[in-house]
């Protein structure tokens, strides 16, 4: 676990080089979004407060659906009413916005300026580092002698480490446990009354 400055606000999270294994146990799927979701979320994160509207205007399509499922991950949420005809209603960015892209505020955000002076050199490391299409990944994992015994290797330790971890959860489930006893010791029976 580590310990997370969250603009004024403190969290503890798992540390990332142990996500893989925690989400495994708990048999949890990390949350996705879908590029039309990303798209509309950077919309509202740049420009908030904004309608949907001034959404549908920048993207070109119908954002219902996508605003839809953003209010219900509450990564968005409605501020209020826009004093225009018709009242649409203005969206901006929740807690769990930051949390999620690990933001204190939103001063932190990339300036569009940032994004347009990125060099070529740049651009070629972002694009060395984007996953590689799955059948390529594949074709040079067929032609290496080694990847087998490194696969093996692999599981072995991820088999270890999630050993531990589920070792480390018992001993704190039985931790917790015998604290729990000392601190609400069991009621002592009473002794029969003499009659």
């Amino acid at each position: 676990m580590i310990l997370v400055d969250l603009g004024g606000r403190w969290q503890l999270r798992t540390e990332p080089q142990v996500a893989m294994y925690v989400r495994r146990m708990l048999q949890v799927k990390p949350l996705r979004l879908t590029r039309a979701a990303l798209e509309t979320l950077a919309i509202i994160a740049y420009r908030q407060p904004i309608t949907r509207p001034e959404m549908e205007d920048l993207r070109g399509v119908d954002c219902g659906a996508v605003t839809k499922a953003l209010l219900e991950r509450k990564l968005i949420r409605i501020l209020g009413k826009k004093d225009e005809p018709g009242r649409p209603l203005i969206f901006g960015t929740t807690k769990e916005f930051l949390e999620l892209f690990n933001l204190r505020d939103l001063t932190q955000l990339p300036t569009l300026r940032e994004f347009q002076e990125l060099s070529e050199e740049s651009r070629k490391i972002v694009e060395d580092e984007a996953p590689r299409p799955v059948a390529a990944g594949l074709a040079d994992l067929a032609q290496d002698p080694a990847a087998e015994e490194r696969m093996i290797q692999s599981t072995a330790e991820s088999e270890s480490a999630l050993e531990q971890l589920e070792n480390a959860i018992d001993r704190a489930d039985e931790s917790s446990k015998s604290t729990a006893t000392v601190l609400a010791p069991p009621p002592v029976p009473e002794p029969p009354k003499a009659e």
